[in-house]
C-alpha cells in the first residue's frame, strides 16, 4: 500500500460509533452522494443510514462514508466492508478495500462502519459498498 496515500481500512466498531484517530471535524454536504450496497454476502446484515462527508484524518483531507450495519439474524456474523468512490463520470477516484480481519456483530446488534479515501466529498457522486467475509 502506498504510504503517501492514507487510505483507511474498514472499521466496524464494537461499541457503536467509531472515531478515527486524528479526526478534527466534518462538513456535511447539501447534495449528498448516493451509497449503494453492490455486494452483501450475509442475508442477516442490513446496511443503512449512509452519509458521505469531508473529514480531516491524520492531517489529511478525506472523504468518509459512514453508516450502520445491523444483524437481523439469529447468529453472530463476522464481516468486513469495502468501498469504491466514483465521480459523476463513473471514474473510480479511490477504494478502501475490505480488510483481512472482520468484526463480529451479534444478533439484534448494530455497528457503525467508516470507509475513507483521500480527497474531497464534493468530487464524489456515488459510493459502492461490499460486505464480505474477512480474508478474501
Amino acid at each position: 500500500m502506498d504510504s503517501t496515500r492514507r487510505v483507511l481500512l474498514c472499521s466496524i466498531g464494537s461499541a457503536g460509533a467509531v472515531a478515527l484517530a486524528g479526526c478534527t471535524g466534518s462538513v456535511g454536504l447539501g447534495d449528498d452522494p448516493s451509497v449503494e450496497v453492490t455486494e452483501n454476502e450475509f442475508d442477516a446484515l442490513e446496511i443503512d443510514d449512509h452519509e458521505v462527508e469531508n473529514q480531516e484524518v491524520l492531517g489529511t483531507d478525506a472523504v468518509v462514508a459512514t453508516g450502520t450495519v445491523t444483524n437481523t439474524g439469529d447468529e453472530t456474523v463476522t464481516a468486513t466492508i469495502g468501498a469504491k468512490f466514483y465521480d459523476s463520470d463513473d471514474v473510480l477516484l479511490g477504494e478502501d478495500e475490505p480488510g483481512y480481519s472482520g468484526t463480529e456483530i451479534s444478533p439484534d446488534q448494530s455497528q457503525q462502519y467508516q470507509q475513507a479515501i483521500d480527497g474531497d466529498a464534493s468530487d464524489i457522486d456515488y459510493v459502492e459498498l461490499r460486505v464480505v467475509e474477512p480474508g478474501f
